[in-house]
């Protein structure tokens, strides 16, 4: 990329990637914000960049030699989320697991080298990125989303929001006018059942006949698939089988415009071995002497049934047995 000729009045690079996220540094909230009449500013001269008033690069074969297709895949790569891999989770964490293994991390330096790849690029980390959200036991430097804060265009841009519940009981999630995804998973881990320290059996709170939420709650109208992630002790398999068929392949999900996100497919099952001492403490009631422990996944994709929004609440009541 050295030559590619900056744009003549383009920000300072930190304030050039201000409107998503701060060049080199891991995908979280910037530590240090300038005043809100600056940030105004800012975003103002970061709108009004485009093509018009950007160099056209020819000299960088970026742009004279690749088709668009073939530029944009490279933008993607370049700028799009992964994991971190100098910066490990401790293999015993609460939070270690699959997909989460190490910290996320998003560079968006190319986002600062000129107007023209700005325009180009701006969009795409937060619009192909995971927003991890812990209600309890997450990373000691996990970044506290304010979805609330969000600009009009990064709320159009928001993709993905991963809910990590402690207790699914229906007061994980919150109705945000600038909250708008296309796409909401919620795992819950073994150590959000009721009881697991106590080796307790699988339970369903009341809350749960629903679907994790209470019935008045509506989802956006912008989310496409909610995901739910059922984890579990490999040895429990039969009770959390058990759930599924009798409760969760009932639930329905509502959303604002009156779509109903429903059953898509068929549950997906998978399995995995993690540490037993969650941050180096044995649960002996519920793990025994073991090194490790074995988990079985349950996962259940929801996607927009417009014709289950006809039915009646009465009829809707029906589909969820006692």
């Amino acid at each position: 990329m050295h030559d590619l000729a900056p744009a003549r009045t383009l920000a300072e690079p930190d304030a050039a990637v201000h409107s998503s996220l701060a060049p080199s540094e891991p995908l979280a909230l910037a530590h240090e914000q300038p005043d809100r009449r600056e940030r105004r500013r800012l975003r103002r001269q970061l709108l009004a960049i485009n093509p018009s008033n950007a160099l056209s690069q020819r000299q960088s074969p970026l742009w004279s030699k690749l088709p668009p297709e073939l530029r944009n895949y490279i933008f993607n790569l370049a700028v799009s989320q992964h994991l971190d891999l100098s910066r490990p989770y401790p293999a015993n964490s609460w939070y270690y697991r699959p997909g989460y293994t190490h910290a996320f991390r998003v560079y968006t330096d190319l986002l600062a080298t000129c107007r023209l790849a700005y325009w180009e690029t701006n969009a795409i980390p937060l619009s192909t990125a995971t927003l991890p959200v812990w209600e309890d036991r997450g990373p000691p430097a996990a970044p506290k989303w304010r979805f609330a804060e969000l600009t009009a265009r990064n709320t159009a841009l928001l993709n993905h929001v991963h809910f990590f519940v402690r207790r699914p009981n229906g007061h994980w999630y919150t109705p945000l006018p600038q909250f708008r995804p296309k796409r909401i998973t919620i795992t819950i881990r073994h150590t959000s059942w009721y009881g697991w320290p106590n080796d307790k059996p699988l339970m369903i709170l009341d809350t749960w006949r629903c679907g994790l939420c209470l019935p008045t709650v509506k989802f956006p109208s912008s989310l496409n698939e909610l995901v739910v992630e059922f984890e579990t002790l490999q040895r429990k398999k039969h009770q959390l089988d058990d759930i599924i068929d009798t409760k969760a392949k009932y639930w329905r999900f509502h959303l604002e415009d009156g779509a109903v996100l429903a059953p898509s497919e068929p549950p997906k099952y998978s399995e995995w071995t993690g540490a037993a001492d969650f941050g180096g403490v044995k649960w002996r009631l519920a793990h025994g002497n073991q090194d490790t422990i074995d988990y079985y996944i349950v996962t259940m994709s929801f996607k927009s049934d417009r014709s289950a929004s006809a039915l009646s609440g009465d009829k809707m009541n029906m589909l969820n047995p006692d």
